[in-house]
């Protein structure tokens, strides 16, 4: 092994690397523009310019990312809920890193945050504690469909 990239990758980096090592012209290469983030939009839960970030600023690719995640996370948050309610604390913090992950990616980030949180303590087997990040995470999750429902509203 050579090199690596650690996840998530940002487009960027990719190019980067992978010219570095198909010994491409740096001319050939094109970096997207991501429009950096005012403080207005910090506020939101979700910060899509963190996903601009991974994989450009196609409005289309971007929300068609977003549509995908409030897809899946849907579906994560009742796997998390029927798991954790079910007494199977491990497939709680299982579904918790997979939720973890694809949040941090689109720019969920305090969503992403609470299921890194409900990860750990399922690790340490904390109940008491993930039954009250399992409500925050809810919560959370509430607001980011919320965020959503607005943004890929036309």
């Amino acid at each position: 092994m050579n090199d690596y990239l650690s996840k998530p990758t940002q487009l960027s980096s990719l190019q980067d690397m992978l010219t570095k090592w198909l010994s491409q012209p740096a001319e050939s290469r094109t970096t997207p523009m991501i429009t950096p983030v005012g403080v207005e939009e910090s506020s939101n839960p979700v910060d899509v310019s963190v996903l601009a970030a991974l994989v450009g600023d196609d409005p289309s690719v971007i929300r068609d990312f977003l549509l995908d995640f409030r897809n899946s996370a849907a579906k994560a948050l009742l796997e998390l809920q029927s798991a954790y309610h079910s007494g199977d604390i491990v497939k709680a913090g299982a579904v918790a890193h997979r939720l973890k992950s694809s949040s941090r990616s689109v720019g969920a980030l305090a969503l992403g945050d609470l299921c890194a949180e409900l990860e750990e303590a399922a690790r340490t087997d904390e109940v008491k504690a993930s039954s009250a990040l399992l409500a925050r995470i809810e919560t959370e999750m509430a607001c980011v469909d919320a965020y959503l429902d607005s943004y890929l509203t036309p």
